[in-house]
């Protein structure tokens, strides 16, 4: 951007003070796409005044901002932010930040503030390319120009080199700039050439800058060789804790970034006052004996041969105000307790903050776990994945091995797929990104899944066990005992969380190594050595590395002991599933529920393992105790897919009554899907089978899986369920009594029986009711709601959803919702309600469509069809429902088949044959993906 004089003579004149600048006639350079200056102000003690005299504060607060504001924005700037009294505001161009930052020491200097108070405000400059997100910029140019403002004092303007090198041919001699030399800033690894703007006529002498380069500040805290990112949270809640504790111990996994944390946190301890901040690096230490020498020489006192070393120590901290970082403490754990208990019981004033991956059980130790860093959730929109801090980390690193590396949407996938494989882990992340000195991010994102592989050549100067994982994760291994080595290896089969009952059971089972109370001291004492951790739901995980290195080791036991951990894993999550499968059509059906879902990942292993182990029965046992399960979380397909993996990979060997159950499951839960005739074929099987067996509940299992909207089988059907509720009245179990009937009902609905329907509904429902079960009560509740509609009575049809969606809200069922938001929707149509029907239609779409209930996606794009404002979109959509519906052989409702017709004609009518022949042919192409995304697009919500 070019400046004249005159615009920045206009920009002096509208904040009112006389012009004291003057810009040369030279040409100024154009700014580089993307570049801008910050300018970052804050009051300099703000804090003593505001408790010396809250009221006057007010006040001059203010006034201030008053002043600022228009200072800023009169200059040509935008003030993005505002923190307490700190302003952070943004200008094109550095010529206008410069004047604006002295025309705002001018203006403090010159203003008479409330009861005189002496008000001096500290600036700073810095320029580059920021990232604007969400209204706000972030980078490490934003960072910086905070860091800068920090060593500044009150009065003073201080800029980055960059910012300088813009304007030092601009200004006129009423400013000058003082070269104040390279500055080394907290928690930034390059130092920065500062420069001081010195305004004529005002304070221009300032005592040295409170930066680490600062020789009053005592401490041996070492320089930072890289950017310290995505941590600014924990720094802060470390700093807080500091406050209150004289023992911070922070302990996490190897690698997770616990000495770039201390250290940061301990840089913002240094201010110059008291004794320092001294950090003491006992990582390469492996005698406890030395643990004391190395804290005396850090904080530089002399070792004397003739004392005992620890009363040297505490003599020469006794009187000293100091905070010492103990880091890396977990292989000498106990001689480090040692010392920092002494410390603390005779140092009054001696703080300690360290590093391990186990606390170091001090009295008066607070713990701070370390998590590691957050990563991608689900999909993000690019301009939020910036900001996501395993991200950044990556990019960051990313570019020091190829400068142009930017985050972009063609490299976003393999870049979250990187960080989710590494668990967050910075250390992780620092090696994968190192790696593309050699390989392409895409491959890098394949071969990430095997971390042990590719993530080496960490920095020649790292501790050995930092350059590789492997390293890092041996030196963690070998700190353990034998039985930790076991437990850990023994766990690593669990993809999931565990209870400690079920960890315990995994680890013990099958010898007289330990036993069950011992496996459980076990794993809470990997958990405090940070190689478990324990979630607020009580249950205990593994990170995937350290889960993928202790599996490794597993391995080194032989295929036997490996696969009789497998076979003990599939047995606890077979037990669990049975207990959860007579509990979850009861009472208690969403706590149960609950359960199964905290144990989903595990019994989803256990299932596919079953497959690759040759023990299929095991895993169909698995399958079918989960019934209710599949099909209230609507996870209905998955069970489909692995029932016929099962059975396709040994279902003949199996004994015949769990294959007969497997038979009648998988039609039932193809017939959830819509896929009538493969429910028929199966339920066909199961059916014959259960009567050659004699056992009269597979039979009713089987009967109640037939299909009843098959066309030409309803009366078949009918047939089948009244035998299923005869066969379930003579067994007396009331869930299968409550199975037959609800099948009865919709055979007996399908085929235009309504009395009895409905009398099978008020049936079911009481039984539903009598077992605890709310879900199905609601269902009962929703189908009822249908008949009524089909009866033209959508009032009662709106009283009864009313009592099943109250149901709902305290037992969440995708598999009843789904249809009942359908039925909702109906009853506002036929009551004129056009836009509660959209709305229900669009609900039912999205709770189909998250639980994979294709059969209710396809009704609710029927009824969106409906609702739309456009004709020629209702077209489409009318369409596509029918080409879905259709290729499945669904038999509609007369009340759905004549609302389709009738609002057929009214659109054709409206658009012409030749416009409803297009848009309907158009419609039928879609296909189910894009038949709901257009869907969603011109239906409002």
């Amino acid at each position: 951007m070019r400046v004249s004089e005159g615009e920045l003579t206009r920009a002096v004149e509208r904040v009112g003070t006389p012009r004291v600048f003057a810009v040369p006639s030279d040409d100024i350079a154009v700014y580089p796409s993307g570049t801008v200056t910050l300018l970052f102000t804050d009051i300099e003690d703000s804090t003593r005044k505001w408790e010396l005299d809250e009221d006057t504060m007010a006040l001059v607060v203010a006034h201030h901002d008053d002043v600022l504001r228009g200072v800023i924005e009169g200059c040509g700037g935008t003030v993005f932010k505002t923190v307490g009294d700190a302003f952070h505001a943004v200008f094109n161009d550095a010529a206008d930040a410069v004047i604006a930052a002295a025309l705002v020491q001018r203006r403090v200097a010159e203003e008479r503030w409330p009861m005189d108070t002496d008000l001096r405000v500290r600036c700073a400059l810095n320029t580059g390319v920021c990232e604007l997100r969400d209204n706000d910029y972030f980078g490490q140019m934003v960072n910086r120009c905070a860091r800068l403002e920090s060593i500044a004092h009150g009065g003073q303007v201080v800029m980055a080199d960059a910012t300088h090198a813009l304007v030092v041919d601009r200004l006129s001699p009423d400013l000058t700039c003082v070269d104040l030399g390279p500055q080394q800033l907290k928690d930034l690894a390059r130092p920065e050439r500062v420069w001081q703007l010195s305004v004529e006529g005002l304070r221009s002498e300032f005592p040295p800058l409170e930066s680490l380069s600062n020789p009053k500040l005592q401490t041996n805290i070492p320089a930072e060789t890289s950017t310290f990112l995505g941590r600014a949270d924990e720094v802060a809640q470390v700093g807080a804790l500091l406050e209150q504790s004289r023992l911070l111990t922070i302990v996490g996994p190897g690698g997770v970034g616990k000495t770039r944390l201390a250290l940061h946190a301990a840089i913002e301890q240094v201010d110059g006052s008291g004794d320092g901040v001294w950090f003491v690096d006992l990582a390469p230490l492996r005698d406890p004996q030395h643990v004391v020498g190395a804290v005396t020489r850090a904080i530089g006192v002399r070792d004397d041969p003739a004392r005992d070393p620890i009363d040297h120590l505490v003599d020469a901290c006794t009187d000293r105000n100091m905070l010492i970082v103990l880091d890396g403490c977990e292989h000498l754990v106990d001689a480090v307790a040692k010392v920092a208990d002494q410390l603390l019981r005779h140092c009054p004033r001696v703080d300690i903050l360290a590093t391990s991956r186990e606390p170091l059980r001090v009295h008066g130790e607070q713990r701070y776990e370390l998590e590691p860093m957050s990563i991608p959730d689900g999909a993000l929109e690019l301009d939020r994945l910036g900001g996501v801090a395993a991200v950044e980390l990556f990019v960051e690193r990313a570019r020091m091995q190829q400068p142009r590396f930017a985050l972009s949407a063609e490299n976003a996938a393999p870049i979250v797929q990187i960080c989710r494989a590494l668990d967050g882990i910075p250390l992780a992340i620092e090696l994968a990104a190192a790696r593309l000195d050699a390989m392409s991010l895409e491959a890098l994102a394949r071969r990430v899944e095997q971390p042990f592989t590719v993530l080496t050549g960490g920095a020649r100067a790292d501790q050995p066990r930092m350059q590789t994982l492997t390293a890092l994760i041996d030196w963690s291994w070998d700190l353990l005992t034998s039985l930790e080595q076991v437990v850990l290896r023994r766990l690593s089969v669990v993809p999931g969380r565990f209870t400690l009952d079920s960890g315990a059971q995994l680890a013990a089972r099958g010898d007289d190594l330990l036993v069950d109370d011992e496996a459980s001291d076990v794993i809470i004492s990997l958990v405090r050595k940070s190689l478990l951790r324990v979630h607020d739901d009580g249950r205990y995980s593994m990170l995937d590395m350290i889960r993928a290195y202790s599996a490794s080791r597993l391995a080194d036991d032989g295929d036997g002991a490996r696969r009789f951990r497998h076979i003990v894993h599939r047995e606890l999550c077979l037990e669990a599933a049975r207990e959860a499968s007579a509990q979850i059509p009861g009472p208690d059906q969403r706590a149960w529920s609950a359960r199964i879902d905290g144990d989903y990942d595990n019994i989803v292993a256990a299932i596919d393992r079953a497959k690759g182990d040759d023990d299929v029965a095991r895993g169909v046992d698995l399958v079918t105790a989960l019934f209710e399960y599949w099909g209230s979380s609507g996870r209905s397909s998955y069970a489909v897919g692995a029932l016929h993996e099962l059975l396709d990979g040994g279902g003949e060997a199996l004994e015949p009554a769990l294959r007969c159950r497997a038979l009648a499951d998988l039609a039932a839960h193809e017939m959830r899907q819509g896929n009538y005739g493969a429910a028929n074929l199966h339920a066909g099987d199961a059916i014959s089978s259960a009567r050659e067996l004699g056992n009269d509940e597979l039979l009713v299992r089987a009967l109640t899986s037939v299909a009843f909207t098959e066309i030409g089988a309803i009366d078949d059907a009918v047939k089948c369920h009244e035998e299923a509720l005869a066969v379930a009245r003579r067994v007396g179990n009331d869930y299968l009594l409550a199975r037959a009937l609800q099948s009865l009902q919709f055979s007996e609905s399908a085929a235009g029986r309504g009395d009895e329907s409905v009398r099978s509904l008020e049936d079911e429902r009481m039984v539903r009711a009598r077992i605890g079960d709310a879900a199905g009560e609601a269902l009962a509740l929703s189908n009822l709601a249908d008949e009524q509609l089909q009866r033209g009575d959508d009032n009662a049809a709106q009283r009864c959803l009313a009592e099943a969606f109250a149901l709902l809200e305290r037992h969440p069922s995708a598999t009843v919702e789904a249809p009942a938001r359908l039925n909702a929707g109906w009853a506002d149509l036929g009551c004129g309600d056009r836009v509660g029907a959209a709305r229900e239609f669009r609900r039912a779409l999205d709770v189909a469509r998250r639980a994979g209930l294709l059969s209710d996606v396809d009704y609710a794009l029927l009824g969106l069809a409906q609702t739309a404002d456009r004709a020629e979109d209702a077209v489409v959509l009318h369409g596509a429902a029918d080409a879905l519906l259709g290729a499945r052989g669904e038999q509609l409702q007369p009340l759905e088949s004549s609302r389709r017709d009738r609002d057929k004609r009214r659109l054709r009518a409206s658009c012409g044959d030749d416009v409803f022949d297009r848009d309907y042919a158009r419609g039928r192409e879609l296909g189910r993906v894009d038949a709901t995304a257009f869907a969603l697009s011109v239906v409002p919500s």
